[in-house]
């Protein structure tokens, strides 16, 4: 009778020291996991040519915050200007900054640096032209206007004659850019960690509506730009 309670005590004693181990690692395993400020990429001008390290993030600010920081970014008020500059060739009330769309662009430019991809979101009634572009050169950078300049190079694509329910595929990123209806602008840039240059932009109402081309995209009587530096680009809007 002894031997089988000796045998007793010593199965529970062995039982009771699996689950102290258990307990233990399952302590360690739900200790927090330490994220470093360095490795956190904020949608902002600040971070334009940054790579993101993690993953992408939205940060509330203050609607005075946001429209101080992106105004103060020579690339986004290089953009406007020049975008504002075409589309007073064809006669359509200038684009207002939007704070909020910059927020969306940076946030969208950063996502496509951090995953090496290219494609566009289809946010809700928000138009977008993006761009992408690569050197040899090291440290390369591209302006706000370079862009603008490059996405209204496609007027020579464009046929303001053609079928107002045909979609102009060919020339989206100028014909999203002097879009009349358009109000609302925002833009932003990010760096892969392959060097690559993601440019983002967001318009807002969006444009390239189909049967309404002839009433947004008018002619304008001086010559169209010469092409612009080389990049890939791909625009859409929803």
């Amino acid at each position: 009778m002894e031997y089988f309670l000796e045998k007793l005590r010593m199965s529970r004693s062995v039982k009771d020291d699996q689950i102290s181990i258990e307990s233990k690692q399952a302590k360690n395993d739900r200790r927090p996991t330490k994220i470093f400020h360095s490795q956190l990429q904020y949608p902002s001008p600040t971070f334009i040519d940054k790579v993101l390290l993690s993953r992408s993030l939205k940060v509330k600010r203050t609607e005075g915050e946001g429209i101080a920081e992106f105004s103060n970014s020579e690339f986004v008020q290089q953009c406007l200007r020049t975008h504002n500059e075409l589309r007073l060739r064809h006669e359509v009330p200038p684009l207002q900054l939007c704070y909020k769309l910059c927020d969306l662009a940076q946030y969208w430019a950063n996502h496509l640096a951090h995953t090496d991809d290219f494609y566009y979101r289809k946010f809700r009634d928000v138009g977008e032209n993006l761009l992408c572009r690569w050197s040899y050169v090291p440290d390369f950078d591209i302006t706000g206007e370079q862009v603008a300049r490059y996405w209204y190079s496609e007027i020579k694509y464009y046929d303001f004659f053609l079928d107002p329910s045909i979609l102009h595929v060919q020339a989206g990123h100028f014909s999203q850019m002097v879009w009349r209806s358009s109000s609302d602008f925002g833009v932003g840039k990010a760096r892969t960690r392959c060097g690559k240059i993601i440019v983002v932009a967001m318009y807002k109402p969006a444009g390239n509506v189909l049967g309404e081309f002839q009433s947004n995209v008018l002619p304008h009587p001086l010559p169209a730009d010469s092409a612009s530096p080389q990049a890939s680009a791909s625009s859409s809007s929803t």
